[in-house]
């Protein structure tokens, strides 16, 4: 993960202005999804289970990475490449890291979406 960011603002600015209108909701609907993929495992309760844990870093692998969330993204894909390989132990402990990660971009995307004028 050397050289990335929390959130990397050139993915939003990509958008361009036609869309800026519909950004905040894109953001909105990526951080839906990734809040989803982090209760789908909080509620296998440390109970380990191979699909729904590729499956969930999977999607917030993709959610955070098309919003320009950089970190949690190519955190999401080391798990993703863990999980399929069946390194399923760390659960616990990814799960408390997804939540920080998640709550750092939530936090920084905040102050992003305002420096352009979206709320």
């Amino acid at each position: 993960m050397d050289n990335k960011q929390i959130i990397n603002p050139d993915v939003l600015d990509k958008y361009g202005p036609a869309l800026k209108a519909i950004l905040g909701k894109l953001v909105s609907a990526g951080f839906s999804d990734i809040q989803f993929q982090i209760e789908a495992l909080t509620k296998l309760g440390g109970v380990v289970d191979q699909d729904v844990m590729v499956r969930a870093a999977h999607s917030i692998k993709s959610c955070s990475a098309q919003i320009g969330g950089e970190i949690l993204s190519c955190f999401a894909l080391e798990k993703e490449q863990q999980y399929i390989s069946g390194e399923l132990a760390s659960l616990t402990e990814d799960l408390s890291e997804f939540s920080g990660m998640f709550d750092n971009l939530k936090r920084e995307m905040q102050g992003v979406l305002l420096d352009r004028g979206i709320q």
